[in-house]
């Protein structure tokens, strides 16, 4: 049994060519993507961390306010916040700095809506024309 192959045969050079040229244009596509990526401005950091969250009780209606502090990588603008499932507001223009900033929601709303406990805020912030959702935990407790 003789398992020696007489005859190697290798690519021709005309595909060789070919191939590497086809792997280098992949090669620059991926990156020029990840360059474009990285430079398109995305890379906004938001967060936010509750300081207060206290509701009173008036007229049958639930009045919640919220205090945090807001920290931003560039000035923005909070467009929206929302409160576990059942509570939105989308028509918020508050203006942030970039860096920390203290920020305040006062809102009223019925018995029937009322927030119990701990919910989900998120917030919708658009700094530099990307938008960012960050959220935190706020347990609401009687002023």
């Amino acid at each position: 049994m003789n398992f020696i192959r007489r005859h190697k045969r290798a690519v021709s050079p005309v595909i060789a060519v070919v191939l590497l040229i086809a792997l280098t244009a992949a090669a620059v596509g991926v990156v020029w993507v990840l360059f474009q990526q990285l430079s398109s401005g995305s890379s906004a950091v938001v967060t936010i961390q509750t300081t207060s969250a206290e509701y009173t009780v008036s007229g049958g209606d639930y009045i919640y306010t919220w205090t945090g502090t807001v920290s931003t990588t560039g000035d923005g603008t909070i467009t929206a916040a929302t409160w576990g499932s059942s509570l939105s507001n989308s028509s918020l223009s508050i203006s942030l700095n970039e860096g920390n900033n203290l920020v305040s929601f006062v809102f009223r709303v019925t018995a029937s809506s009322a927030l119990t406990g701990s919910d989900t805020l998120t917030l919708t912030v658009n700094v530099g024309g990307n938008n960012a959702f960050p959220t935190d935990t706020v347990s609401w407790s009687a002023a």
